[in-house]
């Protein structure tokens, strides 16, 4: 704390310098991360300014390298994009150096730059050569470890799992690379047969939950939806539901499943109680703003406008408090068209979320988003439907990731 006041400059600079204690230091900023105090990581990052980068980068690069990929596993959580891409930058002109020094701290840092690209809305069904290469490598390592009967390999599975749902953000056509990296991330976790890595190996089932929905495959996305939630059946589901033992996720993935298929058995009993006052989320953080989406659609669904209008601006809502995320913002496409097709929508509702949206655009991928930036906020159904169709695989899935 000192230090980031200014009154300790000389402590950075000898830290920067020293192996032993730049380590420590990146050690320690990793551990604030895992815990989730992001603000405590922030000070730490903030620390080292470009001068002492360049220097710990002269000195210690693999620490140096640590340090890179740290920031951008904060930035990647705070959808912070500018930190981001000056983190990525950062990390990729010392990359040759770390992969001499650490393979599975590069597959980490590639892990992250992809779930960075994905927060951009950058979504590519190819690899580069460096990624390909790095990858066939993990994969020749984990058959030697398999061979000795050490299947688990959590930095490959945490990178499969990345690939996963990237493959899910680029649409049904690539269901099949979905179910594909899913199975080798749960097989590389534990096949759930390793006690602490269980939970990371069910997530893979929400992906593939997410592909098999945006295919339209149901049955399918219902037997994946079962084995995310760890259950056999609904009548397990709504006892885990009404112990409370479900997590935001986990009820992410519900809404989404009712609302894409239109469950006329359970979706009215899950919208009911889901009622306004009820706290399932013990904050406003995402993907809050996805679940108020999907229970307006599930309203919707059963004609009941009412109701979807207020989950639908709720969403808008939640999604305009993060004009600093662009990430989150942008999402607010999705209640919009919700609320365009019911005719909840106000003209200054729809100019001040549209002209907010755009400026979030701006900041990602332009191209992803040129028919919302070339259009006028009029032109509702084609500057949203992009979105929509894009948007998908994102509803249930963690943008800034476990995998």
């Amino acid at each position: 704390y000192c230090a980031h006041r200014g009154k300790l400059p000389r402590i950075i600079e000898e830290l920067a310098a020293s192996a032993e204690f730049f380590a420590r230091f990146v050690s320690n900023l990793k551990r604030k991360i895992e815990s989730r105090q992001l603000e405590d990581a922030q000070i730490y990052r903030d620390l080292v300014t470009e001068g002492l980068f360049e220097k710990a980068a002269a000195g210690t690069p693999l620490s140096a390298f640590r340090f890179a990929a740290e920031t951008l596993v904060l930035a990647n959580h705070q959808g912070d994009i500018d930190a981001g891409r000056a983190a990525s930058d950062r990390a990729e002109r010392l990359f040759p150096r770390a992969r001499s020094g650490d393979v599975s701290l590069c597959a980490d840092f590639l892990n992250y730059r992809l779930v960075a690209r994905h927060n951009e809305y950058r979504f590519d069904p190819e690899f580069s050569n460096e990624f390909s290469r790095l990858l066939e490598l993990l994969e020749s390592r984990h058959r030697l470890q398999c061979a000795v009967g050490c299947p688990t390999d959590t930095v490959l599975a945490r990178l499969y799992g990345t690939i996963a749902q990237n493959y899910g953000f680029c649409g049904p056509a690539h269901l099949a690379g979905t179910v594909r990296y899913a199975r080798k991330a749960m097989g590389a976790f534990g096949a759930g047969e390793v006690p602490e890595y269980r939970g990371d190996a069910l997530r893979q089932h929400a992906y593939m939950t997410c592909a098999f929905l945006d295919a339209g495959d149901h049955p399918r996305a219902r037997e994946s939806l079962f084995a995310f939630l760890d259950t056999g059946d609904w009548r397990q589901v709504e006892k885990l539901r009404d112990e409370n033992r479900l997590s935001v996720w986990h009820h992410a993935a519900l809404a989404r499943f009712f609302a894409d298929t239109a469950d006329r058995d359970r979706g009215p009993a899950y919208l009911k109680w889901a009622s306004p006052s009820r706290e399932v989320f013990k904050d406003r953080q995402h993907p809050r703003q996805l679940w108020s989406f999907n229970l307006g659609r599930i309203a919707l669904g059963l004609s009941r406008p009412g109701s979807a209008a207020e989950r639908f601006r709720e969403s808008v809502h939640l999604c305009l408090e993060k004009e600093t995320r662009p990430t989150i913002c942008v999402m607010a496409l999705l209640p919009l068209s919700g609320l365009w097709q019911i005719g909840r929508l106000e003209t200054e509702e729809l100019s001040e979320t549209f002209s907010a949206v755009r400026a979030a655009a701006r900041r990602l991928n332009t191209e992803h988003f040129r028919a919302v930036l070339d259009s006028e906020p009029e032109e509702i159904p084609g500057g949203y439907r992009i979105l929509i169709q894009a948007e998908s695989g994102r509803r249930c899935n963690e943008s800034v990731t476990k995998s």
